[in-house]
């Protein structure tokens, strides 16, 4: 995804992906610099894919946004690689996935708000992180939060929920 969709993008509202059987990536790698305002990529439908990943290096500082209500059988989404100016959010998910923040400083924000609502008061969200410089997790509604931290030494600049009770750390 080059510079909200200029020349060099490969992928685009419209495209469609069926990852059939077996455990699928789906990996978006984001440059350049969106230089009017954020930019949201729509209409990406995703089956049989579990987990979507996002190496953002945008070199502006308003975050990208994928909207996640066209795909179907996601279990991981997050941020492979990030610079501080690469925060992404992931909006209208299904269900509810694993976090992983690996890799840079970026903000990763995970919006519940699609066919598939937080509710109640015992919503658990899972995060893993490895190698993080800074950078913020929000996941608004969730009340418990548990953290595993992997291979290398992260440090997570704030995590964030409207309704957050509990963080455990692994």
């Amino acid at each position: 995804l080059q510079a909200a969709g200029a020349t060099g993008t490969t992928v685009a509202p419209g495209d469609s992906i069926d990852g059939k059987a077996g455990t699928d990536t789906f990996t978006i790698s984001v440059s350049g610099e969106v230089d009017t305002g954020a930019y949201t990529l729509s209409a990406v439908t995703l089956d049989n894919v579990e987990k979507l990943f996002f190496s953002n290096f945008d070199t502006h500082a308003n975050a990208h946004t994928v909207e996640a209500g066209l795909m179907t059988g996601l279990t991981t989404v997050g941020l492979s690689a990030s610079s501080a100016t690469g925060d992404t959010t992931i909006n209208g998910l299904k269900n509810n996935v694993d976090a992983e923040m690996r890799n840079g400083s970026a903000d990763l924000t995970l919006t519940y708000n699609g066919s598939y609502a937080v509710t109640g008061t015992a919503d658990t969200q899972k995060l893993t992180v490895s190698a993080l410089t800074a950078g913020t997790f929000t996941s608004d509604g969730i009340e418990t939060l548990n953290i595993n931290s992997e291979l290398a030494k992260s440090t997570i600049t704030a995590t964030a929920s409207d309704a957050l009770k509990t963080v455990n750390v692994t």
